[in-house]
C-alpha cells in the first residue's frame, strides 16, 4: 500500500492482483501499526461472516441447518489454518466469503450478483479463478458475460488510481515464483516438496521443474475429471447440480496447483472436506478422513524434513477420498447424523413439564 501510494513498484513478495494494496493505500496515513489494526479487526469479523456463511453453504448441500451450525462450529473451533490466518492477517476469510457467496447467490438465482462475488474473490487471490470451469461447465453464458464484465471494472478501479503499473508488478512477482528460490518446509506445494527433497542430491533445476510440472498436469487431470464425473454431494434431481458438484474438487485443485501452500492457505479446503461426511462409509475410509484432518488441520507448523510435507501428503489424500468417492451418494452416517440434529432442533419445542 505505500509503495503504491509513494509511486514504487510493488514488493516482489507481493503475488496478488493490487486491489487489497489499493484498498489498504486509504489507510497509510494511520501508520503500518494502524493498517495492520483495521486489518486484524477485518479479520475477525470476516472470520464471523464465514461461519455464518458456512452453514448455509452447508445447508444448501442438504446439511440439516443444526447440523450444518455444529459441523462449522466444531471444525473452525480448533483449526490451525484459520490461526495461521489471523496470525499473518491473511485474506483467506475474505476470499472464502466472496466465493460462498458466488455460490449462494448463483442457487438464488441472483446472477450478477454471484459473477461479481467471484470476480472479488479472483482480484483478492488469483488462484480463485480455478472455480471458473465449474460455471463454465454449467453453461450459463448470462453469468459467465457478468463474470467478464465484474472482472473489467473491478480491476479498472486499482488502474483508474495507481495505472497499470501495479498489474506487471503482479504479473512479474508471479513469474518470478517459478524462478530457482530459497525453498521453505511452511510450503506445501509440488514446487517446494520435489525442490526440498531433489535438492539433498543437488539434482539440477530444470529436472526439479519438469517433475514438478507432471505432478500439476497429473493433479490438473485428475481434477478436471472429477468436475465431470463427481456425483452426490448436491440432491439428484435439482437445478444446477452440475454446478455444485463440480465446483468441490476444484478449491482442491486451485491450492495443490499453486505455486505456493503455505498452511493457511487450507481454509479454502473447508467445504470438499466438509462435503465428504456424506459419503464415508467403510472404516479405511473414516481413518483416512481422520487422517486429512490431522494432517492438514491440526498438525502445527514447524521446519524438519520431509515430515513438514505431511500437510501436502494430507491435501493428496482428500484428492484421492474425492476420487474414490466421486459417484457414491450420501451414505447412512450423514442421514443418520441429520436425523439426530432435527431431533436436537425439536428439544426447544418440547412442554414444559407442570
Amino acid at each position: 500500500a505505500v509503495a503504491l501510494v509513494q509511486g514504487n513498484p510493488l514488493p516482489d513478495t507481493y503475488f496478488y492482483p493490487p486491489l487489497w494494496a489499493t484498498l489498504l493505500s486509504f489507510l497509510t496515513p494511520l501508520g503500518e501499526n494502524g493498517i495492520l489494526l483495521i486489518a486484524w479487526i477485518a479479520n475477525v469479523l470476516s472470520l464471523l461472516l464465514f461461519y455464518v456463511l458456512l452453514q448455509r453453504t452447508l445447508a444448501l448441500y442438504q446439511f440439516n441447518p443444526y447440523a450444518a451450525a455444529l459441523m462449522s462450529t466444531l471444525f473452525l473451533l480448533v483449526n490451525m489454518p484459520v490461526i495461521r490466518t489471523f496470525m499473518y492477517v491473511q485474506v483467506n476469510f475474505h476470499v472464502m466469503n466472496f466465493i460462498l457467496l458466488s455460490i449462494l447467490l448463483y442457487a438464488k438465482d441472483r446472477i450478477f450478483l454471484s459473477a461479481l462475488m467471484l470476480a472479488l474473490a479472483i482480484h483478492f487471490k488469483a488462484s480463485p479463478a480455478v472455480l471458473v470451469l465449474a460455471f463454465l461447465l454449467e453453461f450459463n453464458w448470462k453469468w459467465l458475460l457478468w463474470f467478464a464484465a465484474s472482472i473489467v471494472l473491478v480491476g479498472a478501479f486499482p488502474a483508474a488510481l495507481y495505472g497499470i503499473g501495479p498489474y506487471i508488478d503482479f504479473v512479474n512477482n508471479f513469474l518470478f515464483i517459478n524462478a530457482p528460490r530459497a525453498l521453505s518446509m511452511h510450503d506445501s506445494s509440488f514446487d517446494s516438496a520435489i525442490g526440498m527433497a531433489l535438492s539433498y542430491v543437488r539434482a539440477d533445476f530444470a529436472i526439479v521443474r519438469l517433475l514438478v510440472l507432471l505432478a500439476k498436469g497429473l493433479t490438473a487431470l485428475v481434477v478436471i475429471f472429477l468436475c465431470i464425473r463427481s456425483r452426490g454431494f448436491f440432491p439428484n434431481g435439482e437445478s444446477k447440480i452440475r454446478l455444485f458438484d463440480s465446483i468441490i474438487p476444484l478449491f482442491v485443485g486451485m491450492t495443490l496447483l499453486s505455486p505456493l501452500v503455505w498452511e493457511h492457505h487450507a481454509v479454502f479446503l473447508t467445504l470438499p472436506f466438509l462435503l465428504l461426511l456424506k459419503k464415508l462409509e467403510s472404516p479405511a475410509e473414516w481413518l483416512s478422513y481422520g487422517a486429512v484432518y490431522f494432517l492438514v488441520f491440526l498438525v502445527p507448523t514447524f521446519d524438519y524434513f520431509p515430515w513438514s510435507y505431511g500437510r501436502l501428503l494430507g491435501i493428496l489424500i482428500l484428492l484421492g477420498l474425492l476420487w474414490q468417492l466421486r459417484e457414491r451418494n450420501k451414505n447412512t452416517f450423514f442421514s443418520a447424523f441429520n436425523t439426530w440434529a432435527e431431533n436436537l432442533s425439536r428439544w426447544k419445542t418440547l412442554p414444559e413439564a407442570n
